[in-house]
């Protein structure tokens, strides 16, 4: 799973969740550029516990349901210019 973080980023929080016990940090054999992450005990009982907290998050901030559909059509629906710029780029 990409995070799409930087290195300066994620290295430092990977070192924490590691002391914490966590999470593991294994290097790869054949690369050992690749590390892999492998979450301990404690590590897979804290995301169980931590599973219902984004959709929770959500329901506490979410518009009603006629609004949400409204909002999911506008994101849909590509900016005038960005459209204009595709068929000028396509013309050129």
């Amino acid at each position: 799973m990409a995070l799409h973080l930087d290195y300066g980023t994620l290295t430092p929080l990977l070192k924490r969740l590691e002391a914490a016990g966590y999470l593991t940090r294994q290097r790869r054999r054949e690369d050992e550029r690749a590390v892999d992450i492998v979450l301990t005990t404690e590590g897979r009982a804290l995301r169980e516990r931590a599973r219902p907290i984004p959709p929770a998050s959500w329901r506490g901030m979410a518009p009603p349901p006629d609004e949400t559909a409204t909002l999911r059509g506008l994101l849909r629906k590509p900016p005038t210019s960005v459209s204009a710029a595709a068929g000028a780029a396509a013309a050129g």
